[in-house]
């Protein structure tokens, strides 16, 4: 059942790429939606542990349903760091 509910957020995503959206906003819709369904969890920052005020954040444009989840300082912190993936590393922390 979770994976049907998965691939519903997937087409959900590229039915409004299709049809113009902006890739960011199709992802931050894509989120909104999954966290109201129950499909997407979020999880405390991957930087500190704080559990309120967190953000999804996506390492990759175009891939929705990668999310580094970050506090509003952390995610911050991370756009202004010229390279996201390097930052994530720098964390020695994995992505699961």
């Amino acid at each position: 059942m979770i994976i049907e509910k998965v691939v519903d957020l997937i087409k959900y995503y590229n039915d409004r790429v299709d049809n113009g959206t902006p890739i960011k906003n199709a992802m931050r819709a894509t989120v909104a939606r999954g966290i109201r369904k129950g499909i997407i969890i979020k999880r405390p920052c991957l930087k500190c542990r704080r559990k309120a005020d967190v953000e999804a954040h996506h390492p990759t444009p175009g891939q929705p349903l990668e999310i580094v989840w970050l506090c509003t300082k952390h995610h911050t912190e991370i756009h202004n760091y010229a390279y996201t993936k390097a930052w994530i590393e720098k964390q020695s922390v994995k992505i699961i």
